[in-house]
């Protein structure tokens, strides 16, 4: 019974670890992440959503590089 338990409890915490790192590898903020990542170039990323906003690189940029696209 006691070998029952504790497989049910690996089982379980397995599928939660699944889907944890499923959910995080296709978040948002992951896949933005990957695309400035190890680019030779100095990016700020910042995105608003409904009353959500994230920012990626906290340092100041210039205005004239800014691009505003429209999802």
């Amino acid at each position: 019974m006691m070998k029952n338990k504790k497989a049910l409890f690996f089982i379980a915490l397995t599928v939660i670890c699944v889907f944890v790192s499923c959910f995080l590898l296709n978040s948002l903020e992951f896949r933005l992440y990957r695309l400035i990542f190890n680019k030779n170039a100095k990016i700020g990323l910042a995105v608003q959503k409904d009353n959500r906003i994230w920012v990626f690189d906290k340092g100041r940029q210039p205005l004239l590089s800014v691009f505003k696209y429209i999802v």
